[in-house]
């Protein structure tokens, strides 16, 4: 039994998907929000560096949520959708993109597994639809995204945006980070809005001295490639 002058839980943490998945349909406005243990929150926990975690409050935001794949990616879109006061819809992989086409137009945030993704014909922003995607290769990282996405604002130590260019790019000159050696300061400081300057046609971002990228295997463990598609730099 708690304290009668205890504070109240302002985050839950389930031991499984399947309890995710249960905390997920019951949250409401002012509850416990959920969340899976693990590597991935401790790094954000870092980042925050004021615990404990905070909770999230009801902030509404213009657009839906669409999710696709499993029970997981949708309990994770439910609550988005239910913190941001945006109606959720959840359709198989195969009517994604027929959706987001359906929607042209509109801010749709679209909430699935990397792996749920892959089995798309194409990428979702080609259907016109004014698209973000939030993803993650794993369900901890899923469900940690979710809960960044609504607490970002309580990680700013202060209001400066930092801006990462393409060295060719048109405005590199004034760029805050051309090198990678530039970017120590994001590891001191929490700007408001970081900004990369890149080539869309990419997965990564290149530098004068590097390429940043967010590939999770060690560096000396090369990744496949599918015979005829082009390699990005960090396969090389």
């Amino acid at each position: 039994m708690s304290r009668p002058d205890a504070a109240p839980a302002l985050v839950v943490l389930c031991s499984t998907s399947a309890e995710y998945v249960e905390a997920a349909s019951r949250w409401r406005d002012g509850a416990p929000f959920p969340l899976l243990p693990g590597p991935v929150l401790d790094r954000y926990a870092a980042v925050l560096a004021v615990p404990p975690l905070p909770g999230v409050a009801v902030e509404p935001r213009e657009g839906v949520v669409i999710s696709t794949g499993g029970e997981f990616s949708r309990a994770a879109a439910g609550l988005l959708a239910e913190a941001t006061r945006r109606s959720h819809r959840h359709v198989p992989q195969a009517r994604l993109l027929a959706e987001l086409t359906a929607s042209a137009g509109q801010l749709v945030a679209v909430v699935a597994l990397a792996s749920e993704l892959s089995a798309l014909t194409d990428w979702p922003g080609q259907s016109g639809a004014r698209v973000g995607v939030l993803t993650g290769r794993s369900q901890h990282s899923l469900a940690c995204l979710i809960y960044r996405s609504l607490t970002v604002r309580q990680a700013r130590s202060d209001d400066q945006s930092f801006v990462v260019s393409h060295p060719l790019l048109a405005g590199a000159l004034d760029a805050d980070a051309v090198l990678t050696e530039d970017l120590g300061y994001l590891r001191q400081q929490r700007p408001g809005l970081v900004v990369l300057h890149g080539q869309g046609r990419e997965c990564s971002m290149s530098l004068l001295d590097g390429v940043v990228c967010g590939r999770a295997a060690p560096l000396d463990v090369p990744l496949p490639t599918e015979p005829g598609l082009r390699a990005t730099p960090c396969l090389h």
